[in-house]
């Protein structure tokens, strides 16, 4: 346990007790010895606290006790090091039960000796003394705080429950003391007692529309309905205007099954600036998980987001969430809107940053994502998932340079993260790939693998470069292969390993795996066209292979020699 030493005058009001050591501050009544010695060890004593040098403040308020062993201020100030420095409870008892003695009426001794005894596990002596500290200081409701929490420790629950009434009477009812005495009466099951608590909190604070939502909520719970009935009655007299009324007429009507009912009142509490951002951000939330196709829950979500938009258009997490939901819908184009309001709002917040980046991955927006990479790398340089989407975006626009300069950079700044590790390792093989140094290539591919064995991507992409420089192809059928086993529906895959079994010379086998990624793509890319033609040819079926070339001819990722292969009716390796 942690305790700290504070320096000179006493707090007024501290926080309640918390099972630590009182860390009040010592009293102003000191009146240091006539002796000289003790005057300099004193004063030493105190400078040496003042300065964070516990230890010299210790040795000399230990020689002030050897002259002055029953000085009060003395022994108060020992025991506090004894406790939050040298962990030495029963010494610090001790010292402090010589304090106490030295001044009966002093408040600040009564509080630590009751402090220790608590950490002692002593309730009942503990109690004594928080009951002096309440004498002493008959207006401090922390001192009043202080006792209930031992008389809750030590099980005296009755007696806690009579000391809330005193301090009710003397500092009036406060949301803190009703929860606190309702959660009591529920502790000894008087449960009308703990209803009752919770009807005076409402009571006492009447437009507060949340309290009467406790009530009704609490009679709910224990099946007293009549009850529930009527704080709902309560309830309703509060403001009309209020938005916390609505909330909790919502969460009313929905507990008794009126979910239309419950939902217009829901949305006349978004549509209120008195319930929080946040407060409905944890409602929608409740949203996320179902499914939008189910009944109304689509449309009455995104009713709901547009009015948190309406009343906070300023608040960048009206537009998060709302992207958020447009996410989870796939609704690609219209999140990606939100989330750049959203940034624009905010744009400290990385979080969203990297989703409008994985959105614009998705969407194949690379333009767009290396612009906005570039943005969050500026306020956040620090974050290699950043330098990652920059880097992949500039490999998909050409900036090979670019990306081999970000990737190098963000993959320096990993730490323990071998999963976004192996992602930079197999960028930078793709960067090396196309900048034709393979050997390179290779080493960041093996990196790749080694860190990430169950990315199929890598081990994919890895494959099809072997295969396309024919070697290694061993290593590549078996890591192609691995693929398909492990997720055979991939037509990716199963190009991969069509085009790897093709440079083994294996052509029936890479044209039966070959036919079925043509006829699984609705519109084959170019160069799957072009493979398919190589595969048809080296199989003997070249006039097949001519209109295959030809279809490809012009499309995207073709290689330089189609032309030539379609005019000389060959391969050209």
């Amino acid at each position: 346990m942690c305790f700290f030493l504070f320096s000179c005058k006493p707090k007024k009001d501290t926080a309640a007790h918390s099972g630590k050591v009182s860390e009040q501050q010592e009293p102003e009544n000191i009146q240091p010895a006539v002796d000289l010695r003790f005057q300099e060890n004193f004063f030493e004593a105190q400078k040496q606290k003042a300065l964070g040098n516990i230890e010299l403040a210790y040795a000399a308020y230990v020689a002030c006790l050897q002259l002055e062993p029953l000085n009060g201020t003395v022994n108060y100030e020992l025991a506090r090091i004894e406790a939050n420095h040298h962990q030495n409870i029963q010494e610090a008892t001790l010292k402090a039960q010589v304090a106490v003695k030295s001044d009966i009426d002093n408040p600040w001794y009564h509080k630590l000796l009751a402090d220790l005894y608590m950490e002692l596990g002593k309730t009942e002596v503990a109690i004594k003394e928080f009951k002096e500290v309440v004498r002493l200081q008959p207006t401090s409701q922390n001192a009043e705080a202080d006792l209930i929490y031992a008389l809750v420790a030590s099980g005296k629950i009755k007696e806690a429950i009579a000391r809330y009434d005193v301090a009710e009477s003397r500092f009036g009812v406060s949301e803190e003391t009703a929860l606190q005495k309702h959660q009591l009466y529920i502790q000894i099951e008087d449960t009308d007692k703990a209803g009752l608590e919770l009807e005076k909190l409402a009571k006492a604070y009447p437009g507060n529309a949340d309290y009467w939502g406790i009530v009704i909520g609490y009679y709910q719970e224990i099946g007293k309905t009549e009850k529930a009935k009527w704080a709902f009655e309560e309830l309703k007299k509060c403001d009309v205007s209020n938005g916390r009324l609505h909330l909790q007429l919502s969460e009313y009507y929905a507990l008794t099954g009126q979910d239309d009912l419950s939902f217009e009142e829901l949305i006349l509490a978004f549509q209120s600036a008195e319930v929080t951002i946040d407060e409905k951000v944890g409602i929608l939330m409740r949203f996320f998980p179902l499914d939008p196709s189910i009944g109304n829950f689509g449309e009455r979500t995104y009713r709901l987001l547009d009015a948190v938009l309406f009343t906070h258009p300023s608040e960048a997490k009206a537009f998060s969430i709302y992207g958020d939901f447009l996410y989870r819908d796939e609704r690609y184009t219209e999140a990606a809107v939100k989330y750049r309001q959203a940034v624009e709002l905010d744009p400290s917040r990385h979080v969203i940053w990297a989703q409008l980046l994985d959105i614009e991955q998705r969407m194949g927006d690379f333009s767009a994502m290396k612009d906005e990479s570039a943005s969050a790398l500026e306020l956040f340089p620090g974050m290699p998932e950043f330098y990652l989407f920059n880097g992949l975006s500039s490999i998909e626009l050409g900036y090979i340079d670019e990306a081999l300069e970000s990737l190098s950079i963000g993959k320096e700044l990993i730490i323990d993260d071998y999963s976004m590790l192996s992602r930079f390792h197999a960028l930078l093989g793709d960067v090396f790939h196309i900048k034709m140094q393979h050997q390179k290539s290779d080493e960041h591919y093996e990196q790749a693998v080694k860190m990430s064995p169950d990315n199929l991507g890598h081990l994919n992409n890895y494959a099809y470069y072997l295969a396309l420089r024919k070697t290694k192809l061993e290593k590549a059928a078996e890591m192609s292969k691995l693929c398909i086993n492990r997720d055979p529906t991939n037509i990716a895959y199963q190009d991969t390993y069509a085009w790897v079994l093709y440079m083994q010379g294996k052509y029936p086998e890479a044209l039966s795996w070959m036919e079925k990624v043509i006829k699984a793509l609705p519109s084959p890319a170019g160069d799957q066209k072009e493979h398919y033609g190589d595969i048809l040819f080296a199989n003997g079926k070249k006039s097949e292979a001519l209109l295959q070339w030809k279809s490809a001819l012009g499309m995207k990722g073709v290689s330089e020699k189609l032309s030539q292969k379609i005019a000389e009716e060959k391969i050209i390796e």
